[in-house]
């Protein structure tokens, strides 16, 4: 009798994200996966190559015997026509679906398949509805209950000419993000063509307070999840000279940071470590704005590992401000880790927390 097989799991339940892993146990070698933000907690059905921006994932995946490739989504590594079967649960970015999309199009072999999966509302229909419009390509369209899509493309001949306009995903470019201030970033990066607007009152409430909670200036500063690097930049800016640590989980967004502390002319470096793991040494001052746009249900993880990890981080004299949306209650999770926990501003979105040991 043939064994059952046994169900993937996936802690926070994404639906799309099991219906992939699901298909995958019967993938054949030759076979990629593409793994975005939301299979950080992923049971493997079997192990199987996987490429991830995301240093969390792939160290997650690793440790389920994956093979792991950590990059900003460069699929040179595979050849054009190498794949019997990809895969790939279609992320928020746009500009990272297409090419995404488009990279693995190209490296199916004739009749190979593309399994996407994902929800209509997340942008999941439209792309269907492009790649149904592509030429040499035959598309099957499933649906699971609640706006879930299942999509099986096929590639019927030599495919070399990208179908989907990415917008040059993960190419470095210049943009004036604010008057004065030209950074280096590129789609992909999450908010990559803007400042965030907790960012922004978070600096704003550094160059206010700032003499007042560090009354000597700081000699190392921690950037915790630093996205392309704009709290880094502005603090190098408020606080010239200082030494400069940034870290993110994301491949991309980190090879921007580290690009824009050299165009900035600061004192630093830019590191892909989940969470500022392998960090060494103490900082004075951790600047924190939490990648909670993963979802309401990731707070509370998420929350306890950056509280945790700033905590261990800081010196004892040290602070660290944090920047949520307002109806986050951060103070709960922090109080127990800190001696003081106080907010110093708030707007109609955003409020600000300065912690200290």
């Amino acid at each position: 009798m043939a064994s059952a097989r046994k169900r993937p799991v996936v802690d926070e339940t994404d639906p799309a994200l099991e219906l992939l892993l699901e298909d995958m146990a019967d993938w054949p070698d030759h076979s990629l996966w593409v793994a975005g933000e939301e299979a950080h907690q992923a049971r493997l059905p079997r192990p199987l190559s996987v490429l991830t921006c995301r240093a969390d994932v792939a160290n997650h995946l690793a440790e389920q015997g994956a093979s792991c490739t950590l990059n900003p989504l460069d699929f040179s590594p595979w050849p054009l026509a190498s794949l019997a079967v990809a895969g790939y649960r279609i992320g928020k970015e746009k500009a990272a679906v297409y090419h995404v999309v488009n990279a693995l199009l190209q490296r199916l072999q004739p009749e190979g398949r593309l399994v996407l999966t994902g929800h209509r509302q997340e942008g999941m229909k439209s792309l269907v509805d492009r790649l149904a419009a592509a030429e040499g390509l035959d598309l099957g369209l499933s649906r699971h209950g609640k706006g879930l899509l299942r999509a099986e493309v096929r590639r019927r001949s030599e495919m070399v000419a990208p179908v989907l306009a990415d917008r040059g995903h993960g190419v470095l470019r210049e943009l004036e993000l604010e008057p004065g201030l030209t950074l280096f970033t590129a789609p992909g990066i999450f908010g990559w063509d803007k400042v965030d607007a907790g960012s922004r009152l978070l600096v704003e409430t550094l160059e206010q307070q700032g003499e007042e909670l560090w009354p000597r200036p700081p000699q190392r500063v921690l950037d915790l999840g630093c996205g392309y690097g704009y709290l880094t930049v502005r603090a190098g800016r408020h606080w010239p000279g200082v030494e400069l640590v940034a870290t993110d989980s994301h491949a991309g967004a980190v090879q921007a940071c580290a690009a824009n502390l050299v165009r900035q002319g600061l004192n630093g470096q830019a590191l892909l470590a989940d969470c500022a793991a392998g960090v060494a040494g103490r900082f004075d001052a951790v600047l924190c704005n939490p990648p909670f746009h993963r979802g309401f249900d990731m707070v509370g993880h998420l929350g306890q590992r950056f509280l945790q990890r700033s905590r261990e981080l800081l010196t004892e004299e040290g602070r660290a401000l944090f920047v949520v949306n307002q109806f986050l209650p951060l103070e709960r999770l922090a109080r127990p880790l800190f001696g003081q926990c106080r907010e110093l501003a708030r707007n109609r979105g955003f409020k600000v927390l300065a912690l200290q040991p």
